[in-house]
């Protein structure tokens, strides 16, 4: 089952969280920390064994606990925010395959207005956030 939640872990930040794969992998080894990660839900994994939890659902339960310091992704809000008001250049960045490399500049990039508006899933949603972000994209790409 480990070994089930590493690949499904390790599939999830790469595709919704790539940013942290490589801010982690350039100070510790990633995989050391997602087996850490893994290793931090023993206890539940063990009540859910006990209580005779379906493997399915200690699967989605696993799952909900272990991505919940990836959420909300700042790659897909920034990546969503691309495609929709710089679609044109989204679709170079993706033609060039250098899309997710641009997306974790910009992550950097934005970083202080995501700090700023306390970027968590309380406030994705907040128009100013969104349009802070669409300003400095735009400033970064030069337009």
């Amino acid at each position: 089952m480990k070994r089930e939640l590493f690949d499904n872990l390790w599939s999830y930040l790469v595709l919704n969280n790539p940013n942290e794969l490589v801010t982690v992998e350039s100070k510790r080894n990633i995989r050391e920390v997602i087996w850490e990660k893994i290793n931090s839900i023993d206890d539940l994994i063990k009540q859910m064994e006990r209580d005779g939890v379906p493997q399915i659902t200690m699967m989605e339960v696993c799952m909900t606990e272990l991505v919940r310091d990836f959420i909300p992704s700042r790659y897909q809000y920034i990546s969503e925010i691309l495609e929709s008001e710089f679609e044109d250049m989204y679709w170079v960045l993706v033609e060039t395959g250098s899309l997710t490399y641009e997306i974790c500049n910009l992550i950097k990039e934005c970083g202080d207005v995501f700090n700023t508006f306390s970027f968590s899933v309380e406030t994705e949603d907040d128009p100013f956030l969104k349009y802070a972000i669409i300003g400095t994209i735009a400033s970064y790409l030069g337009d």
